[in-house]
């Protein structure tokens, strides 16, 4: 069958319920993912994806009667992948749910329970505020308590009562176990905010013992399908409940989807790729959050339980059968010693960028509460406190995708997400990729979904969405092309904008500039042969060969917009 490249960017799908049932970072669309899966493989083939995270590259594999291999570091990816595509009996998790409800509700809910002042009824309040002095979660008091009476959406300051009820939980912690594991702050944005120093303290008191007695009580169930479904539940509720949910006070109010609200402010999340400890946040109802959080497990698995009907899920390598087989692999991608070379269809993956996101320091928060250790000297990023730089990240990536080459089929195709707003990660990636063998062949932008209108008018600023790099592996290596010089390349970054403003015929955004500056310097054979940060040249230029115009909304500046002088 004659392969059809995609050559142009795909629509992004609705977000499936099977992807909603855990917050990971960086998941890509899981529509855009498929069709390239099954574009450039066959129906038994063997999908690889070198860096899985939330695991769709494998469950989209599954999905679509390949086999695959996904590897990751981190064990909280195997286990997300795990989860995701284990059969179930769909009766059987809500019995299961039932058993944890009746086990610990009750006791989680006194831990909350207070009087209405008004008409003296029960009530369990949903949320508290809590502020205090900046950086010293020790200090901090209630200030704010919300609770619902029916319809109404109702908020009040603490009594001491409450706030004495919220500090006496801490008597009762020797009762339920919960991780001391201490938090890595490997990298400036971490440094900026090292006020936490453990991942219990990422919770206050009560938000603790409340988490404790829920963990114990999923422990106990017997079954480990369904005690896996609720510990996604639980560790996607790890969050919201913890001190990281920040306050949002700049929006107005609004009221909930239920009943009026007079609430002065709004409950935000975890915003940052970074353990921040806000001075004003929310304590979150543990219960009403780990509540919450099944629903989504349950609507997941009940929306892609037929799908995945009689395929198999291993960790580790198994014998392949007739049946879709998801292989799980707790690795680095540097040391695929558990393929054979030439064994692979086809390569799907996102690697990481540089130090962008530090997924085993944040994944701590999760990993922790399942009581796993990550060894962090193999992990492929730049972190000072790792002791490694861009040259170790440029290393490490390349050996990663060496690997990628041997066990990849000659012929076959690979593709590589990136985004990134350094352009000497993606310069590094790109050279270690094509240092390891691989022919790179087509870029793409593909857009995203929607897209923060903040982010669109930045004068300077990083492309909005990602790249799909399609690389392949000859029976020749290739070799990185030799460089140019910085006279010649800068003319090909010039003419490269010219081009794309002639062709819009208007003043338009940076971004779009970015979304096609990329493709059309690797079109000018340009992209492998320099360091320079194409960026950098264009603001030389701003003035000489380009001119930036205010951009107006509703009679508001919001900012600029590129013109050709």
């Amino acid at each position: 069958m004659k392969l059809e490249h995609i050559e142009t960017p795909l629509v992004e799908g609705k977000r499936e319920a099977s992807y909603q049932m855990h917050r990971y970072y960086a998941r890509k669309p899981s529509n855009i993912v498929s069709t390239y899966i099954q574009a450039y493989s066959q129906t038994n083939d063997t999908v690889l994806d070198l860096f899985s995270g939330s695991g769709v590259t494998g469950v989209e594999s599954i999905r679509a009667g390949r086999n695959a291999h996904v590897v990751d570091l981190s064990p909280l990816s195997a286990f997300l992948s795990r989860v995701t595509a284990t059969q179930i009996d769909i009766s059987e998790l809500e019995k299961a749910f039932k058993r944890i409800e009746k086990a610990v509700k009750e006791e989680i809910e006194s831990l909350y329970a207070t009087n209405c002042p008004n008409t003296g009824e029960r009530v369990v309040p949903t949320h508290f505020v809590w502020a205090g002095p900046k950086n010293k979660p020790d200090e901090a008091r209630i200030s704010k308590v919300w609770y619902e009476i029916g319809d109404e959406k109702a908020e009040r300051a603490p009594t001491a009562a409450e706030q004495e009820q919220a500090d006496a939980t801490k008597e009762r912690h020797d009762e339920v176990w919960f991780p001391s594991t201490k938090l890595s702050y490997g990298d400036k944005e971490f440094q900026k905010s090292n006020v936490l120093k453990t991942v219990a303290e990422l919770h206050c008191s009560r938000a603790l013992l409340a988490l404790g007695l829920l963990r114990n009580a999923i422990q106990k169930e017997r079954n480990v399908a369904l005690r896996e479904c609720l510990m996604l539940a639980f560790t996607a509720a790890l969050q919201q409940t913890s001190r990281l949910v920040i306050v949002i006070s700049n929006r107005g109010s609004k009221g909930g989807k239920k009943g009026k609200s007079n609430r002065s402010v709004e409950v935000g999340s975890w915003g940052r790729p970074s353990y921040w400890y806000p001075e004003d946040h929310f304590e979150v109802n543990v219960w009403n959050t780990f509540e919450n959080r099944f629903k989504k497990v349950l609507r997941g698995k009940e929306q892609i339980a037929e799908e995945l009907r009689g395929t198999r899920v291993v960790d580790g390598k198994a014998r392949l059968t007739d049946s879709p087989t998801l292989h799980l692999h707790t690795a680095s991608a540097t040391h695929l010693t558990m393929l054979a070379d030439s064994s692979i269809d086809y390569i799907f993956t996102d690697p990481p960028y540089g130090g962008a996101i530090q997924y085993i320091e944040l994944g701590t928060l999760w990993t922790a509460w399942m009581d796993q250790e990550v060894d962090a000297t193999q992990e492929i990023t730049i972190n000072p406190r790792q002791g490694k730089g861009a040259a170790e990240f440029e290393s490490m990536i390349h050996e990663a995708f060496c690997e990628a080459h041997r066990v990849l089929k000659t012929g076959k195709w690979m593709h590589v997400t990136f985004h990134s707003k350094h352009f000497d990660i993606w310069s590094a990636i790109l050279r270690a990729i094509v240092q390891a063998g691989f022919h790179l062949e087509h870029v793409l932008h593909q857009p995203p979904l929607r897209a923060s209108s903040t982010a669109l008018y930045q004068p300077f600023g990083s492309a909005v969405g990602d790249y799909y790099i399609r690389f392949q592996k000859r029976a020749k290596p290739s070799v990185v092309p030799e460089a140019i010089p910085d006279e010649d390349y800068e003319r090909v970054v010039i003419d490269s904008v010219k081009t794309i403003l002639e062709e819009a015929g208007e003043p338009i955004m940076f971004q779009h500039i970015l979304n096609r500056l990329f493709v059309l310097i690797f079109e000018a054979g340009a992209l492998l042969n320099t360091t320079v940060d194409p960026i950098s040249i264009l603001k030389k230029r701003v003035g000489h060969e380009f001119e930036l115009v205010p951009h107006e909304v509703d009679g508001e500046e919001v900012g600029s917009l590129w013109v050709p002088c």
